[in-house]
């Protein structure tokens, strides 16, 4: 492991259906502690409700607003505000502004492996992609493979 500095917009930059998601740390970087990305997405972009059985997660939203759904709770979260949500704890959220981005804090590291897995490789600086949807069963199988289990669909719009 060795110290690295990333500039905004710099990282590994994945289409993930329609998000842009831009790895920032992981497992390799970090030594396995965590995996860091940020996504950005535009209104009505959508994580169906999920369980992951390996890691921690949290949120830090940098820009919109976000509805997320965790456990039976459902929550707005804004600029500025934070989420940690345990393993073994469904969650999945709804972007609500024009377009929202934040950092999502997967601990231990390796949730990258999944993105890379899912997700379609673009140049930095990429525009948001085309909404699309996944393919719910092989995503279901994908995301099981990486000890994430897909429980439900996303928050209502």
């Amino acid at each position: 492991m060795t110290p690295y500095r990333l500039d905004r917009g710099e990282g590994e930059a994945l289409w993930m259906f329609d998000s842009l998601d831009v790895i920032k740390a992981g497992a390799a970087e970090t030594g396995g502690a965590f995996t860091l990305v940020e996504f950005r997405e535009s209104e009505g972009s959508a994580v169906p409700v999920h369980v992951n059985e390996r890691s921690d997660t949290g949120f830090y939203v940098v820009d919109g607003e976000f509805d997320f759904v965790v456990g039976d709770e459902r929550m707005r979260q804004t600029a500025g505000s934070w989420l940690f949500v345990p393993r073994g704890t469904g969650h999945g959220w709804r972007c609500r502004s024009a377009e929202g981005r934040a950092l999502h804090l997967s601990v231990p590291g390796g949730r990258d492996g999944f993105y890379r897995e899912v997700g379609e490789a673009v140049p930095a600086g990429a525009p948001l992609p085309r909404r699309q949807e996944p393919d719910v069963e092989a995503l279901a199988a994908t995301a099981a493979r990486h000890g994430i289990v897909i429980v439900g669909p996303p928050p209502e719009a």
